[in-house]
């Protein structure tokens, strides 16, 4: 985008998460389609949406836990905190929408056009904010970039991949985890961890063939996590904690893979 200042799009595009925090008053509240599952990772956060300033916002949150989590819904804070960061750095819908040359134009005199800025400066519950960026969208020449940008594979679609990074879990079936017509986006938490065995979390090992020393290293590496036993599924911990593992006995390896959605992760180990 010539011309466009770094530190202009940067603003506009990703609001910092401090500030977001600060500005959205959220909050417990009801929504009556959010059940937890009865499977694994069943848990559910519901998030309200809302507009502030232009970028989506969590107005409100509803919590059902399933055992692993209804003693400990204090924790539903952590998780309110994981997805209003998520949130917080989704594109702007109206950024999303724009063609390259509205964009530029826009940010080189964001008050140039009164509906434009509106759409991406303004605040606006939900429903208001539909009913206005579709008809902003039609009268730009962009309807149906309107009408994706509010989409799973629009501005949502960093979401789908939350279990690469998060508790958080997107969930697969598509519709579920998007109600874009009423705002409600609706996430699964990952169980808490537990390392003991195979079937609670999945550890492979490539690059060392099967046998004895590749059975103690998986029980070695097991009792190296048995400090996470019931903690929740945190990816920096986890690697944390095989790092040092593998730094001890002084093995070079790589974590290929790590998902609380199986739970599980793949690790190469690097030999001479």
């Amino acid at each position: 985008m010539g011309g466009i200042s770094v530190l202009l799009l940067r603003r506009i595009l990703l609001p910092t998460l401090g500030l977001v925090q600060l500005s959205i008053p959220c909050h417990a509240q009801s929504l009556p389609t959010c059940r937890k599952h009865p499977d694994r990772n069943g848990s559910a956060l519901c998030l309200q949406l809302t507009i502030e300033k232009g970028q989506v916002a969590i107005a409100g949150y509803q919590f059902d836990p399933t055992e692993s989590y209804a003693n400990r819904r204090s924790l539903v804070d952590e998780f309110v905190a994981q997805a209003k960061f998520e949130i917080a750095h989704l594109t702007k819908p109206c950024i999303s929408t724009m063609s390259q040359q509205q964009l530029k134009a826009y940010l080189q005199n964001p008050s140039g056009n009164a509906a434009t800025s509106s759409i991406c400066s303004g605040d606006f519950n939900w429903a208001e904010f539909v009913r206005a960026f579709e008809e902003w969208g039609r009268n730009i020449g962009r309807a149906s970039h309107a009408a994706n940008a509010l989409g799973e594979s629009g501005i949502f679609r960093p979401l789908v991949k939350l279990y690469q990074r998060s508790t958080l879990l997107w969930i697969e079936t598509s519709g579920e985890s998007l109600d874009a017509e009423h705002g409600v986006i609706k996430l699964l938490v990952a169980d808490p961890i537990d390392p003991r065995t195979e079937g609670s979390f999945s550890i492979s090992i490539e690059g060392l063939e099967d046998g004895p020393v590749k059975n103690e290293r998986l029980a070695n590496l097991r009792r190296a996590l048995h400090p996470l036993q019931s903690a929740v599924f945190c990816h920096d911990d986890v690697r944390a904690e095989i790092t040092a593992f593998y730094a001890k006995i002084g093995v070079s390896a790589q974590i290929i893979e790590l998902s609380p959605q199986l739970p599980a992760v793949r690790i190469l180990e690097k030999h001479p």
